[in-house]
């Protein structure tokens, strides 16, 4: 049940980086751009320094494109099979 809900979750992760890629190019309606990239911008901070923190706390090797991507829905399955 949780790996259906991370599934979910990552699929709502990729369309908010399309959002994400179209609001850098001023692409979606007025007053939406500046909000989704600093949301954007945010959670790219906050899913590189998971990486970070994955990598100086565990022996695992996560990918760096996936954590940036997803976040801890990359990483979290992978420490809990340690």
């Amino acid at each position: 049940m949780l790996q259906l809900a991370f599934q979910g979750m990552k699929l709502g992760l990729i369309a908010f980086w399309a959002v994400f890629i179209l609001s850098i190019f001023s692409f979606l309606p007025e007053g939406w751009n500046i909000p989704v990239t600093l949301i954007g911008i945010a959670l790219l901070v906050i899913h590189f320094l998971e990486h970070v923190a994955v990598k100086y706390n565990s022996n695992k090797e996560t990918s760096f494109v996936q954590t940036m991507i997803f976040g801890f829905l990359h990483w979290l399955p992978i420490l809990r099979r340690q």
